[in-house]
């Protein structure tokens, strides 16, 4: 975590760096055959440049930003992490073991994150399965799952397809406007 971190904020603020070793390879790889479709390439790096520039230059200088992402993006992974938690309290279940629900979720979350994409899915339900066993018996696991992931995945997944296409139809309503 540490080098990511180093690499990410080197990205930030000598983006540049980066930008003239891509360049350099393009050139190395194509150096015989100097051709229009070389040049056009790297006309397009040098504006991916100026726009990384231009956005990094906006989150390094303004911190506020990137105080409020974080504030947000915490607060979304708290809220469906939570999910499993309150919706065992609302089918009658203890707070002392809804507590218990909470960090078998939260291990969960780690535990898939850390996997790799085409089994995360399937190490967290059995990782959530395995956990919630023991305090309500296998099939109420299996439905509780069930229950929770359609609550906490499916339900922002269709909530963000909502936003972006609400986000779509406005921006084309606006462009739509300027022409």
């Amino acid at each position: 975590n540490l080098f990511l971190s180093l690499f990410f904020y080197f990205a930030l603020r000598r983006g540049d760096k980066i930008f003239s070793l891509i360049s350099r390879i393009i050139v190395f790889f194509t150096r015989k055959k100097k051709s229009d479709k070389v040049t056009r390439v790297l006309n397009k790096i040098d504006k991916l440049k100026k726009d990384y520039s231009d956005c990094s230059a906006l989150i390094a200088g303004s911190h506020a930003v990137i105080l409020r992402s974080l504030f947000w993006n915490l607060l979304t992974r708290f809220s469906q992490i939570a999910v499993p938690m309150f919706l065992f309290l609302s089918l009658g279940g203890s707070f002392k073991t809804s507590v218990t629900v909470f960090v078998n979720q939260t291990l969960t979350s780690i535990g898939s994150n850390i996997i790799p994409i085409p089994g995360a899915m399937g190490i967290s339900d059995y990782l959530l399965i395995d956990g919630f066993t023991p305090m309500m018996g296998r099939d109420m696991a299996f439905q509780f799952d069930l229950l929770s992931r359609g609550i906490s995945f499916y339900i922002c997944v269709i909530l963000s397809g909502i936003i972006t296409l609400i986000g779509y139809i406005v921006g084309r309503r606006k462009n739509d406007r300027r022409l």
